[in-house]
C-alpha cells in the first residue's frame, strides 16, 4: 500500500470510522457502475442537444466584477481535486485495513474486506466522473498541448546548447563517466549524467562527456550528447564563480558538489516555471525527464533491436510496467515489498480502465526484476495476468554478471519497455525504477505509482526557481 496506518494515537478515530463502515453496506458495485454510466450518457446527450440557446449558460458580462478562473487556474484546481480524491481513497482504505488486521473473527474480516472493495469501486466511479469532466471541458486537450509545446521548447534549447557552431569558442563543462564504478550501477551513472546536464544548463555550457573504458559504453545504445563537441579535456576543478570561470569546467564526481549551486535538485528554471506548474503535477520530475530523454536518444541499431525484442515478447498495450528490485538492495536501503502490493496497483489500473469503458481481455504486465523467484511467484499467485518478461534480462542481472555488456544491453531494454508502459509501478529504492519514472513523465501526464518512497529524494522536498547564467 502507499499508506500504512500504524499510529496508536489514531486507534480511536479508526474505530469510529470503521464502526460506521461495519454497518451492513450492500453496495451493488457492478450494477451501480452501469447505472452511473447510463446517467452520464444521458447528461452528455442533453448537453450536446442544447444549442446556443437556453441550454447553455450566457456569456459573462464584461462589466461584471465577479472573478473568472483562467484555464491555468481551472486546471490547477482540477488537479487539486484529483489529488484530494486519490489520497482520500488511500487514507480510508489504509485505515480500514488496519482495523481489519485487529479483528480475530474470520467471517467479519472477510465481510469488511468486501466493504473495502466496494469503497474502492465507488471512489473509482468518482475519479471517472472527474476524468470525464477533464475531457468534456477541454482541460485534458489543453494540458496535452502545453506539455508538447514545452517539451519541444526545452529539447530545442538543449540541442542548441549542446551543438554550438564553433566548439572552440563555446564554454564547456566536462562530465566523467563512469564514476565510483564499484559502488554505482549503470542507472546510477545515468543519474549522475543528468546532474552534469543540470550544471551545463544552469551555467549555459556545452556538456562534454569524458568516457572512461568500462562496461558502460553509451555509444552502443545512445546518440552522442553533442555532434560538434566530442573531445573532452580536463577543466578547472569545481567550483568557480560565473564571471571568473574559464572555458573548461570540470563537474565533480559526485551528485552533491560543494558549494551546492541553486540549479541542482529540486529546481526549475524561472522563465517557464509558472507555466509548467500550471499544467503539471510534478514540475521537477518533468524537468529531470527532459535531460534523461535527451541523453537516452537511442541510436538506430539499438532502436531496431528493442523493437524486434518487443515484437518477440508481445509487448503491446494496454500493459502495466512493474519493476521489482531485490537481491543486493534488500541488504542496504530497501524493505521487502510483497508482490501483492505491486499487483494491487496493477489491478487498480485495469479496473479504472474498465470503469472508463475500455474492454480488457488480458491483464498484461511487463515484469522487470533481478530475481528469478519473482517470475515464479508471479505466475503461481496471479494466473489471470499475462506476464511479459525478458528471460535474458533476469539471467544477466545476477550479481556475477551485473557489470557485463549483456546486462547493460538488457537493462537498457528494460528501461525502454518500462518507460513506454501505459502505467508504471516500481520501487524508488531502485535507480532503474527512478530512471523509468522520469522518462515516462516526459511522455505522459501522470505521476507513476512508486513504492514506498517519495518520487525523488535528491534534496529538499520543495522545488524552487533558478535563472540560468
Amino acid at each position: 500500500m502507499l499508506m500504512h496506518a500504524t499510529s496508536d494515537t489514531e486507534d480511536s478515530a479508526t474505530q469510529n470510522l470503521c464502526g460506521v463502515c461495519s454497518a451492513k453496506f450492500e453496495f451493488e458495485s457492478k450494477a451501480s457502475g452501469r447505472a452511473h454510466q447510463e446517467q452520464l450518457k444521458e447528461v452528455e446527450t442533453d448537453s450536446d442537444a442544447a444549442g446556443e440557446g437556453e441550454g447553455r449558460p450566457p456569456n459573462p458580462d464584461p462589466s461584471s466584477t465577479r472573478p473568472f478562473l483562467s484555464r491555468e487556474g481551472t486546471h490547477k484546481l482540477y488537479r487539486q481535486v484529483e489529488s484530494d480524491i486519490f489520497y482520500a481513497r488511500q487514507f480510508v482504505v489504509a485505515k480500514l485495513r488496519h482495523f481489519i488486521g485487529q479483528i480475530t473473527d474470520k467471517e467479519e474480516r472477510e465481510r469488511l474486506a468486501g466493504v473495502v472493495e466496494d469503497l474502492k469501486h465507488n471512489f473509482r466511479v468518482t475519479q471517472y466522473d472527474l476524468w470525464r469532466l477533464g475531457n468534456v471541458s477541454g482541460l485534458h486537450d489543453w494540458q496535452k498541448g502545453e506539455v508538447q509545446a514545452l517539451n519541444d521548447l526545452i529539447q530545442h534549447r538543449i540541442h542548441v546548447l549542446q551543438n554550438p557552431p564553433d566548439c572552440k569558442s563555446a564554454k564547456k563543462i566536462t562530465c566523467r563517466l563512469p564514476v565510483h564504478l564499484k559502488t554505482r550501477g549503470a542507472c546510477s551513472q545515468l543519474h549522475h549524467l543528468t546532474y552534469c546536464f543540470l550544471a551545463a544548463y544552469g551555467t549555459q555550457r556545452t556538456l562534454v562527456i569524458s568516457e572512461m573504458h568500462s562496461y558502460l559504453d553509451m555509444s552502443s545504445y545512445f546518440l552522442p550528447v553533442s555532434a560538434t563537441c566530442a573531445k573532452a579535456q580536463w577543466g578547472v576543478r569545481w567550483p568557480g564563480e560565473a564571471q571568473r570561470t574559464p572555458w573548461w569546467l570540470q563537474f565533480p564526481d559526485t551528485d552533491r558538489p560543494v558549494p551546492r549551486p541553486n540549479y541542482l535538485p529540486r529546481s526549475v528554471p524561472r522563465d517557464f516555471a509558472e507555466r509548467l506548474a500550471s499544467f503539471h503535477g510534478d514540475p521537477f520530475a518533468w524537468w529531470m525527464g527532459q535531460f534523461m530523454k535527451y541523453a537516452m536518444r537511442m541510436n538506430r541499431g539499438f532502436q531496431e533491436a528493442v523493437e524486434k525484442l518487443g515484437a518477440r515478447l508481445g509487448f503491446e498495450g494496454p500493459v502495466v510496467g512493474v519493476q521489482v528490485r531485490r537481491t543486493d538492495k534488500l541488504l542496504h536501503d530497501s524493505r521487502l515489498i510483497g508482490l501483492e502490493e505491486y499487483m494491487e496497483a496493477v489491478d487498480d489500473f485495469y479496473n479504472d480502465l474498465e470503469v472508463r469503458g475500455t474492454t480488457v481481455t488480458t491483464r498484461k504486465v511487463y515484469l522487470a526484476t533481478d530475481d528469478p523467484q519473482v517470475l515464479k511467484e508471479a505466475k503461481e499467485k496471479f494466473p489471470r495476468h499475462a506476464f511479459v518478461f525478458n528471460e535474458e534480462s533476469v539471467a544477466s542481472a545476477s550479481m556475477r554478471q551485473r557489470r557485463s555488456d549483456a546486462n547493460m544491453r538488457n537493462l537498457m531494454s528494460d528501461v525502454y519497455f518500462l518507460s513506454r508502459s501505459d502505467f508504471l509501478v516500481c520501487g524508488m529504492s531502485s535507480n532503474v525504477g527512478l530512471l523509468s519514472v522520469f522518462i515516462i513523465i516526459f511522455w505522459l501526464l501522470f505521476v507513476p505509482l512508486c513504492l514506498p518512497k517519495s518520487l525523488y529524494e535528491g534534496g529538499s522536498k520543495y522545488w524552487r526557481f533558478f535563472s540560468p547564467l
